[in-house]
C-alpha cells in the first residue's frame, strides 16, 4: 500500500493542507506546533477514527480563543496505491442542526461522521469492512505503521504470540527428542501439556511439603500420648476382670432373692395395684360426666373463640390497608406540590428568559471602545439567539414533562379516588373493632358461666381422699415386711470400684498399643511423603530443563529472522522457582551488547522497530505507510520496504512542507 495524496480540510487547527507523496518515501518539516504530527493522527483517523497515540473518541474540530468553530467540515481524504489499484477513501467530521419548534433559528443537535470510497457515500460498516479485507483487522495496520507499538505497546503475551505465529512454534514431541534425558517426562505427562503438568506437581509439591512439615508435630503429640504401663499385664489384667465380674454377678443375684420379698410382701403391693387401678378408674368417670354436663356450654365457647379469631385478622389487615391509603393519599399530595412548586418556578424564569434581550454594549470592543466588525455582531447575535433559543426549549420540554408526570402520578382524580378508598377502609376498621369489642364480652361471659358450673377438682372429691388414704395405709404396712439389703449393697460397691481400676488399666495397655500403632503409621507416611516430594523435585527439573531447550530452539529460529534485534521469550523467576515466559525485545547498542528496548537510544530504538516492521509486513504480505515522529533525532535510518515518512521538526519552516526523495 502506498500513499499517494493526502488533503486536510479544517482538522485539528489546520485550515487547508494537501500532501503530493507520489507513493514516495518522504520528510514533512515544520516548526513546533505547525500539526507534523497532526499528519500521523488525520492517516490513522481516516483508517480506524482514533489518533497514533490511540485516543478513541477523537474530536477533530478546529479551536480558537472563542472556542470551537462552527459550522465546518473537518476532513482527511487520501488517495491509497493498493495492489496496483488507486482508491479514494474520505472521512469527514461535521455538526448536525435541527429547527426548534417556535424558533425560526436552526440549533446543534450533535456531530455525525461521514464516509466516502472513490467519492461514493458509504455506511460506517461498509466502509470499516472495506478495510478489513486488506488489513484482516485493525492491529494490523497499528503493527506496520507505529514503529513503537510492537516493541512498546502491545503486551508481552500477544507480541510473543505474533513471533511464535511468524517463525513457528516447536511441538512437545520435537523438544524431548533433542535431549535422552526428556524422554522420561513425556511418559510423566500423559495428557498434559508440560505447561500444565508443572502445574500440577507445583500444587502437589507445596501439598507433599505442607504435609511433611506437620508430620513431626503430629508424631511428637503421639508420643505424648503413650501412658506410663510399667509393671502392667493385660493377661493379669484380664484374668482379674473375670474374677470380679463373677463375684458382681453372685451379689447382685443375691440382692434380687432379697427384694423379691415373702408373701406378706406381695399380698400388700396387689393391694396398693388394685387400690391404684380404682384410683384411674373414678379419675376416668369424674371427668367423663363433667364433660357431658358443661358439653353444649363448652362448644358455645369454643365458637365465639373461632368467630373471634377471625374478626380479629380481618381488622388487622384492614388497619394495615388503611395505613397504607393515608400514605398514598399524603404521597399524592405531596407530589402535587412539588410538582405545581416547580412548575411555578420554570414557569417564572421562562417569562424572564422571554423578556431577555441582547446586550448591545457586548457589540462594542472592551478595550479599544470601537464597534465589532458587523460579522462578530452577527456571531454574538446568533449565539446569544441560540442559547436562548435553546433555554426556552429545555424549559418547555421540562414543564410538559411536569405536567405529564402530574397526570401519571397526582392527578385530581387519581387523588379523589385514594381518599375515598381510606374513607371506605376507615368504616371498615371502625365496624370492626366494634365486633371484635362485642365477641369478646361474648366470650367473657361464657366462661365466667363455665367457671360458676363447674364441680370441685378431682383430688378434692370425697372419693379420690378415700382411695388416697387406703394406698397411703398399705404402704406403711408394706415397710414393716422390706428386707435388708445394706450389706449387700456395700459389698457391690467395693467390687465395682474394684472393677473400674482394672478398666482403666486395661485401657491404658489399649491406649499405649494404638498410640504405638500410630507413630509407625505416622514415620512410614513421612518416609512416603519424602520420596513423592523427591519425585516431584525431579519432574520440576524436568519441566525446568524442557523449558530452557525449548527457550533455546525457539530463540534460534526467531532471531532467524531479523538481523539485529534479538527476543527474550523465557526467564528465571526471582524466587527462583522454574522458568517464566516473557517476551522482552533486546537491541544492541554501541557497542554491540544487547540491551533492553527501553535503554537503548533514540536511533537504535528506531532503527529496531523499523526492523521489526520489515519482519512482520513480509509476515503478512502487506506494505503499509510508516510515519516516523521526531526523526531529526535521528541521523541513518535503515531502509525500509514500506513507503516512510519522516516528521521533521524545523525552525525555518514556520508551514509544513513536503519534501520526497
Amino acid at each position: 500500500m502506498k500513499l499517494l495524496r493526502m488533503t486536510l480540510e479544517n482538522f485539528k487547527g489546520i485550515r487547508q493542507a494537501e500532501f503530493d507523496f507520489g507513493g514516495h518515501d518522504a520528510n514533512i518539516y515544520g516548526a513546533n506546533g505547525t500539526g507534523k504530527t497532526t499528519v500521523f493522527d488525520a492517516f490513522t483517523w481516516l483508517l480506524f477514527g482514533k489518533t497514533s497515540e490511540e485516543r478513541a473518541n477523537f474530536n477533530p474540530k478546529t479551536i480558537t480563543n472563542d472556542g470551537y468553530v462552527h459550522n465546518l467540515n473537518h476532513s482527511v481524504e487520501c488517495d491509497v496505491e493498493i495492489n496496483g489499484n488507486v482508491t479514494t477513501f474520505k472521512r469527514v467530521f461535521h455538526e448536525v442542526y435541527k429547527k426548534i419548534r417556535g424558533n425560526a433559528e436552526t440549533v446543534m443537535s450533535g456531530h455525525t461522521t461521514d464516509y466516502y470510497i472513490n467519492g461514493t457515500p458509504k455506511k460506517e460498516k461498509e466502509y470499516l469492512k472495506y478495510w478489513e479485507n486488506v488489513f484482516s483487522d485493525e492491529e494490523t495496520v497499528k503493527l506496520l505503521t507505529m514503529p513503537y507499538y510492537f516493541p512498546e505497546m502491545l503486551h508481552w503475551e500477544k507480541r510473543r504470540g505474533i513471533l511464535l505465529e511468524i517463525c513457528g512454534n516447536i511441538s512437545d514431541a520435537e523438544i524431548m527428542e533433542t535431549d535422552d534425558e526428556l524422554i522420561s517426562l513425556e511418559a510423566m505427562l500423559g495428557k498434559q501439556s508440560v505447561d500444565e503438568f508443572k502445574k500440577t506437581v507445583k500444587a502437589q509439591r507445596t501439598e507433599i511439603n505442607r504435609k511433611i512439615e506437620m508430620l513431626p508435630a503430629r508424631i511428637d503429640e503421639a508420643n505424648k500420648a503413650i501412658p506410663n504401663i510399667s509393671g502392667l499385664s493385660e493377661a493379669e489384667i484380664d484374668k482379674q476382670l473375670t474374677d470380679i465380674r463373677r463375684e458382681i454377678w453372685e451379689a447382685e443375684k443375691e440382692r434380687a432373692a432379697l427384694l423379691s420379698g415373702g408373701t406378706m410382701q406381695e399380698q400388700f403391693r396387689a393391694q396398693i395395684a388394685g387400690y391404684n387401678a380404682d384410683l384411674a378408674e373414678a379419675k376416668e368417670k369424674y371427668f367423663a360426666n363433667l364433660n357431658s354436663a358443661n358439653a353444649g356450654l363448652r362448644q358455645m365457647i369454643n365458637e365465639i373463640r373461632n368467630d373471634l379469631s377471625t374478626a380479629e385478622i380481618v381488622l388487622e389487615e384492614n388497619k394495615r390497608i388503611l395505613t397504607q391509603k393515608k400514605q398514598f393519599v399524603a404521597d399524592i399530595k405531596l407530589k402535587r406540590n412539588e410538582i405545581f412548586a416547580a412548575h411555578r418556578k420554570m414557569q417564572e424564569e421562562y417569562m424572564a428568559k422571554q423578556e431577555e434581550i441582547f446586550d448591545e454594549s457586548a457589540a462594542i470592543c472592551d478595550k479599544c471602545g470601537q464597534a465589532l466588525p458587523a460579522e462578530r455582531v452577527s456571531d454574538l447575535h446568533r449565539n446569544f439567539n441560540e442559547r436562548k433559543s435553546n433555554r426556552l426549549e429545555e424549559l418547555t420540554l421540562k414543564m410538559n414533562a411536569l405536567i405529564e408526570q402530574g397526570k401519571n402520578e397526582a392527578s385530581k382524580e387519581k387523588l379523589a379516588i385514594v381518599t375515598q378508598e381510606a374513607a371506605d377502609y376507615e368504616g371498615l376498621v371502625e365496624n370492626g373493632e366494634r365486633t371484635v369489642t362485642e365477641l369478646k364480652v361474648k366470650r367473657d361471659e361464657a366462661q365466667l358461666q363455665l367457671r360458676q358450673s363447674a364441680p370441685p377438682p378431682f383430688e378434692e372429691t370425697k372419693e379420690y381422699l378415700d382411695i388416697l388414704s387406703k394406698i397411703s395405709r398399705a404402704k406403711e404396712a408394706e415397710k414393716q415386711y422390706e428386707p435388708d439389703t445394706s450389706d449387700i449393697d456395700g459389698e457391690l460397691t467395693v467390687l465395682r470400684e474394684t472393677e473400674n481400676e482394672l478398666n482403666n488399666k486395661k485401657s491404658a495397655i489399649l491406649t499405649e498399643k494404638a498410640q504405638r500403632k500410630r507413630i509407625s503409621e505416622l514415620e512410614a507416611e513421612e518416609k512416603d511423603l519424602g520420596k513423592k516430594y523427591e519425585e516431584a523435585e525431579k519432574a520440576l527439573y524436568l519441566c525446568e530443563k524442557f523449558t530452557r531447550v525449548k527457550s533455546a530452539l525457539l530463540n534460534d529460529k526467531i532471531n532467524e529472522k531479523f538481523s539485529t534485534v534479538r527476543f527474550r521469550l523465557f526467564k528465571q523467576n526471582i524466587t527462583n522457582d522454574g522458568i517464566d515466559d516473557i517476551c522482552d525485545v533486546l537491541v544492541p547498542n554501541d557497542k554491540g551488547a544487547l540491551v533492553p528496548f527501553a535503554d537503548a537510544n533514540k536511533a537504535a530504538r528506531l532503527n529496531a522497530a523499523l526492523e521489526i516492521i520489515g519482519v512482520l509486513g513480509e509476515h503478512y504480505g502487506i506494505e503499509l505507510p510508516i510515519f516516523v515522529d521526531n526523526a531529526e533525532s535521528v541521523t541513518h535510518i535503515i531502509p525500509t520496504k514500506g513507503q516512510l515518512i519522516r516528521l521533521v521538526v524545523s525552525k525555518s519552516d514556520k508551514v509544513l512542507r513536503l519534501e520526497t526523495l
